[in-house]
């Protein structure tokens, strides 16, 4: 049975495992990591690297998909907030490389691949909303009570499922 966690890096980091057993997708846990603004930067990156390290080292997945940064375009809260994003990118993919197991792909997608079809297609143009991932969670886990960054992480396990196929 395949496993893959898909992780939503951020300042509050959205991580779901997924596993298809039978070819169906089944989603096993997720969590968000949620970091407090008025700690010290270091710190919260620090907060975020344990809860990946420790999510890899609970359920040892096969793929580890993460969403790549949107290079193209700087984030609504100005330069700042996107270097302190990037910081965030950097320690969730320092984690992931650290923690992971011998034979476990990384895989890095691209934003707009990040959103689900629900006809077996990752959509390659746009941004999807948040509300959109939450939607494509109910429909194929039957679960409605996901934050943002959850469902973000469960629809990227989804699209890196459809890479390898």
């Amino acid at each position: 049975m395949k496993i893959i966690l898909g992780i939503d890096p951020g300042a509050n980091t959205g991580l779901a495992v997924v596993a298809f057993p039978k070819g169906k997708a089944q989603l096993l846990d997720r969590r968000t990591i949620r970091t407090k603004p008025r700690e010290p930067l270091p710190e919260r990156l620090a907060t975020v690297f344990r809860g990946v390290v420790l999510f890899i080292q609970t359920y040892r997945p096969d793929i580890v998909a993460v969403e790549g940064m949107r290079t193209w375009m700087v984030r609504a809260g100005g330069v700042k907030s996107t270097v302190i994003q990037a910081q965030f990118h950097g320690a969730v993919l320092a984690a992931v490389m650290h923690a992971r197991p011998p034979g476990c792909q990384v895989q890095i997608i691209p934003p707009p691949r990040t959103r689900w079809s629900g006809r077996g297609r990752t959509r390659t143009v746009g941004l999807a909303t948040k509300e959109y991932a939450r939607r494509v969670c109910e429909t194929y886990f039957g679960k409605s009570d996901l934050s943002e960054h959850e469902a973000d992480a469960a629809v990227l396990a989804l699209a890196a499922r459809k890479e390898q196929k």
